[in-house]
């Protein structure tokens, strides 16, 4: 079951890592992987990539490698996108 947060929608260019999911099924973080793009990111998740990057503590740019976390707190303002 998903929460109020993340949706995977799969695996896509420019975003084709893995995701970690929770107990309960909720999108927890996302790896990036070489080549993935933030805006691919956000877009696979519904999120506006800007949140994801602002929640990260990230300025413009992923790094293969980096764990971005998705599953927020409640009470953290967060962008879904449509």
């Amino acid at each position: 079951m998903q929460g109020p947060g993340a949706v995977d929608t799969g695996a896509a260019s420019l975003a084709g890592g893995p995701a970690s999911l929770t107990d309960d099924g909720r999108v927890q973080s996302y790896t990036v992987q070489s080549g993935d793009a933030p805006a691919a990111i956000g877009e696979r998740f519904c999120i506006d990539y800007i949140t994801v990057l602002q929640f990260n503590n990230i300025e413009t740019t992923v790094q293969p490698g980096d764990v971005l976390t998705l599953l927020v707190d409640p009470a953290v303002e967060f962008t879904r996108v449509p």
